[in-house]
């Protein structure tokens, strides 16, 4: 089977508060479509994400770096306290390696449009394999929260996992509806990313579905023929649950069926 794969770390330039550093070997779970144009991407992990010791000199031995475990909801904030301290527009506070937060006098959209570059398959080996660098452009990118007011609809809060991340709006997935002057019913929380090259509407980036939003995510997956599903989390992890989207045999959600055909379990990924 072919795929289409994404670093995260590429994610991570195109959603700032969807970014994840893998620290184990995730479960998969990949559904194949045999009529269909781009690949969805099913995002919403609590990785164990390492937190530089602020007291760590740049000029330190690496091998004696202090990390201390936090989850991925801490470094892009959501129900929980965040742990790291925010700079001021013109910050250049040292953290950690010798890196520095990132300029806000620069907007998210241009420093992702000015830092993003294509890697060749050797290039991106040599910057996976360089610990070092590649968490120190993780912190480096800006974060990116989209202000609740702009969703300031009645009852959205069902559809969203954490009332703090919120889809941005210039690129978010609108599903098509009988109603469209009924935004929940246009309404899920995913934006489109682009692809490797730069293309447009390459991948979807999703929060895990919840019981509210099963519906909705497989409505999303028929309308744009998705043909590949990764899910790239734990059905449980840290007492977070992500509803079981797929069935057993075969199930029904708003008019689409859904059948498995196949299962393939490996050890650390399942196929359907």
């Amino acid at each position: 089977m072919a795929c289409k794969w994404r670093s995260t770390d590429m994610v991570s330039r195109e959603m700032g508060d969807r970014r994840q550093s893998v620290s184990r070997q995730p479960s998969f779970t990949l559904s194949e479509w045999t009529d269909a144009q781009e690949d969805l991407l099913d995002v919403e992990a609590e990785p164990q994400t390492p937190v530089f010791d602020p007291e760590h000199r740049a000029d330190g031995d690496a091998a004696t770096l202090t990390v201390t475990p936090v989850g991925l909801q801490e470094r892009r904030g959501s129900n929980v306290s965040l742990t790291l301290d925010m700079c001021t527009p013109g910050c250049t506070e040292p953290y950690g390696y010798g890196a520095q937060l990132s300029p806000r006098d620069q907007s998210a959209q241009e420093y992702l449009r000015e830092g993003s570059h294509v890697l060749t398959p050797a290039m991106l080996h040599s910057r996976a394999m360089d610990d070092q660098s590649l968490q120190a452009e993780f912190y480096e990118t800006p974060m990116n929260f989209v202000d609740p007011k702009e969703y300031n609809y009645p009852g959205l809060v069902r559809k969203n996992r954490y009332k703090t991340i919120l889809p941005n709006t210039h690129s978010r997935v609108i599903l098509k509806s009988q109603d469209e002057e009924d935004f929940l019913s246009t309404y899920i929380n995913a934006n489109y990313l682009k692809g490797y090259g730069g293309e447009e509407q390459a991948y979807i980036a999703t929060q895990g579905p919840t019981v509210n939003t099963v519906g909705d995510f497989w409505r999303m997956v028929w309308q744009e023929r998705s043909p590949i599903i990764v899910m790239i989390t734990n059905l449980e992890e840290k007492n977070e649950k992500c509803v079981e989207y797929w069935p057993e045999d075969a199930v029904t959600h708003e008019g689409i069926g859904i059948r498995v055909v196949s299962v393939t379990q490996e050890d650390d990924y399942s196929l359907r």
